[in-house]
């Protein structure tokens, strides 16, 4: 198993009335080259909601934000995919949010 790119402090959702609000931190990036967060809606298939570069090599806390538009599932599933400059990568824990 390749070594942690990322290392995630948090990882979290909030909820207004148009969109959902996700927020990371990192404390420390290795060989990282990008983030994609994806979603799933249906309970089973996991799509990309968007992406984000990531700072490459990092040892101080670094703040991401990505704002997702409501979906009419009423609650939505995420996770992050850390990508290194090689290619590897690993998934962050699986967060959820409800908004109906």
């Amino acid at each position: 198993m390749p070594a942690l790119p990322v290392t995630i402090l948090s990882f979290s959702a909030l909820k207004n009335s148009e969109n959902i609000q996700l927020n990371w931190q990192t404390s420390s990036e290795i060989n990282s080259h990008h983030l994609i967060l994806s979603e799933v809606t249906d309970g089973i298939h996991f799509t990309t909601a968007g992406s984000s570069p990531a700072s490459g090599y990092s040892s101080i806390t670094k703040n991401y934000r990505f704002t997702d538009k409501i979906n009419p599932a009423g609650t939505i599933y995420y996770r992050l995919k850390m990508v290194d400059n090689d290619g590897n990568f690993l998934y962050s824990k699986i967060i959820k949010i409800k908004y109906r």
